[in-house]
């Protein structure tokens, strides 16, 4: 078993360092045990706001994700399985993703008392993840036209592209030459 520090001001000190949200309610949503001063720098609300109003956080969920949490939350944070990304609408109108999983805490019977959480600011990854999927886009799109013939590899020599330039001088389709030894 991990040792309990004597001085819980160091634990305090650790979670409200953190960037992340660390959270804590009962299994039942109604009350909220913790939450970590990251919430106010995330959310853009206090995390007073939430120990009054424990149900809160969900009216900051984008109104297209906020069925799908809230479902996920009240199902699947007991067994351990509430593994969640969605996008919250902050005070000042901007979105954020949050990426949220949770966990269940036991009592000595075996029983989920309490649901402990992590939250986390992942637009950043979002925006970058968005970035390459348009930068893939244009790249396929200038290959895909290119009248020169492209043709890519594998490490095994196995044609892994083969662009409208490569059918019109080789004369094969893609089809016929994808996945065949060069």
């Amino acid at each position: 078993m991990a040792r309990i520090p004597e001085d819980l001001d160091l634990l305090r000190q650790i979670v409200e360092h953190l960037p992340e949200v660390i959270w804590m309610s009962d299994p039942a949503k109604k009350q909220m045990l913790f939450i970590s001063p990251a919430y106010e720098a995330i959310w853009g609300r206090t995390p007073e706001s939430l120990y009054a109003s424990p149900c809160s956080w969900l009216d900051a969920i984008h109104p297209e994700d906020r069925d799908r949490v809230l479902q996920a939350a009240l199902t699947k944070q007991a067994g351990g399985q509430y593994n969640e990304e969605y996008r919250i609408i902050c005070p000042d109108g901007s979105t954020r993703w949050i990426y949220d999983r949770a966990f269940p805490i036991r009592n000595a019977s075996g029983e989920v008392y309490r649901i402990v959480g992590i939250a986390q600011d992942m637009t950043w990854r979002k925006h970058i993840e968005t970035d390459l999927k348009e930068s893939e886009s244009r790249f396929s799109g200038v290959i895909s036209i290119a009248a020169d013939a492209i043709v890519m590899v594998d490490e095994a020599q196995r044609i892994t592209l083969f662009n409208n330039g490569a059918e019109r001088i080789f004369g094969y389709e893609a089809s016929e030459v994808m996945g065949q030894p060069l």
